[in-house]
């Protein structure tokens, strides 16, 4: 036997609704359940850290520089990767074919940077493909190749 809405009223309610009570009962439950939905939400929206908070602002920062068309790209670690003449041909690259900027940002890596960084990946991805980054490097080699050297 297989219970209906109307069985489990019985049970729940300890009576059984009829006319005007049963349709009561019924908008209630609507109502406690569209309360619910909404309240569990509002808890979620809620446990954001401040990290999380602050990436999601770097996301929304290189979003609308993509738009802009004022892009840049972090870099960190001890020895700036501009320095070396592989580093300085993909900086050239990606400012004169791809119109962002590269940022040696030093030894210490700022995570919200990171997430900046993550999004220019998946629009750059987005745009030109998953190999973006090996295309980069394709085309320093190649001006590496064709600039004579200093």
């Amino acid at each position: 036997m297989v219970a209906t809405l109307y069985d489990v009223a019985i049970v729940f309610y300890g009576f059984q609704p009829t006319g005007a009570s049963y349709l009561k009962t019924r908008h209630m439950r609507y109502l406690l359940l569209i309360t619910t939905i909404f309240l569990t939400g509002s808890v979620y929206a809620q446990k954001m850290t401040e990290d999380e908070r602050a990436c999601v602002r770097q996301q929304n920062l290189a979003q609308k520089d993509y738009y802009n068309k004022e892009m840049k790209y972090y870099s960190f670690g001890l020895m700036p990767t501009n320095i070396t003449e592989k580093g300085q041909a993909e900086t050239i690259i990606l400012k004169q074919y791809y119109n962002i900027e590269h940022v040696s940002m030093g030894c210490i890596v700022d995570n919200t940077l990171l997430c900046y960084n993550k999004q220019v990946d998946r629009l750059m991805k987005r745009k030109y493909g998953n190999n973006f980054w090996s295309r980069v490097s394709k085309q320093a080699d190649s001006l590496m190749k064709t600039t004579p050297p200093r």
